[in-house]
């Protein structure tokens, strides 16, 4: 494999397993900014703890399955 395919593989793998987190994470940012607006809640930390719990769902939930996509990258180890 020449250096061009490896270059495309790390961004495939990139791409499948930070690509649900980064999309769920924009999904709650919005939700959160448009509940802090329709509120007018100015605090900080509401989207931060919003963004924390959702991620520790989505990893206790789909963490798995998205290591069993890297496995198969990895050649089936």
């Amino acid at each position: 494999m020449n250096a061009d395919g490896v270059s495309v593989g790390a961004w495939l793998a990139f791409g499948e397993l930070a690509g649900p987190v980064l999309v769920v994470m924009l999904g709650v940012g919005l939700l959160a900014g448009m509940l802090q607006t329709a509120t007018q809640i100015r605090e900080t930390s509401v989207p931060f703890v919003l963004k924390l719990m959702s991620l520790a769902l989505m990893t206790s939930l789909v963490g798995n399955l998205m290591m069993g996509g890297w496995r198969i990258l990895r050649g089936g180890c």
